[in-house]
């Protein structure tokens, strides 16, 4: 059984914070990581060294526009409007005024 870890942070810029946390796992015996994000920005190159490392998929919101030319079966942004109209719904605040 391969031991998993899933980070959880609000924003990926340059990734150089969440690197640093995935290669502490890893020394500690990760084998398999996942990354989620509130506001995925994926600035610059280094944030993709996540590929060195054991990620297997980086899940992000669209809260922020996408980089353009960032193509990445292993990046999956998810729209956040459906689940925050959801939450609404749920405590009855998706009433027009």
């Amino acid at each position: 059984m391969e031991r998993c870890a899933v980070i959880v942070d609000d924003i990926l810029d340059t990734g150089a914070t969440l690197i640093s946390g995935c290669e502490r796992l890893v020394s500690s015996g990760a084998e398999e990581l996942y990354i989620c994000v509130t506001h995925g920005l994926f600035t610059g190159q280094r944030w993709r060294a996540f590929w060195s490392l054991p990620v297997k998929h980086i899940f992000g919101m669209d809260t922020v526009p996408a980089c353009t030319g960032m193509q990445d079966p292993r990046i999956t942004m998810l729209p956040a409007g459906p689940l925050l109209r959801a939450k609404l719904a749920s405590i009855g605040l998706d009433k027009e005024p």
